[in-house]
């Protein structure tokens, strides 16, 4: 099975109707990069024997490119990880830590120039 090439992406786009995300893996035109020339149909399942999950191919492959590309089509319509939840307050924190310590060092240094040297 192939990996997706940088002609083959996915492209994500808000479904309001369904509260979700539809995905379509797309070929573009090698020379024209903007116009879509195929789309993959809807995925289609079929019942496997227990046991026998792992040595069947995968769905798809993405490269890491591309995963990198749906990763940012999620996050633009909204779509944040789940272990992620609270580092926006955990980065807050850190940018008011930081401010804090250069506010310290800052007066420590204007205390040094008024010091008179020995």
């Amino acid at each position: 099975m192939p990996i997706f090439s940088n002609l083959v992406d996915l492209v994500a786009r808000q479904n309001w109707a369904s509260n979700g995300v539809d995905c379509y893996v797309v070929e573009r035109d090698p020379n024209d990069p903007g116009t879509v020339v195929r789309v993959a149909a809807p995925i289609v399942t079929y019942e496997i024997k227990p046991g026998k999950a792992l040595n069947v191919d995968p769905t798809f492959r993405l490269s890491r490119q591309c995963a990198q590309r749906l990763a940012d089509a999620l996050w633009f319509h909204g779509f944040r990880p789940s272990e992620a939840a609270g580092s926006a307050g955990a980065l807050a924190q850190a940018e008011a830590h930081i401010k804090s310590l250069k506010a310290t060092n800052e007066s420590l240094l204007a205390l040094l120039k008024t010091r008179p040297s020995a």
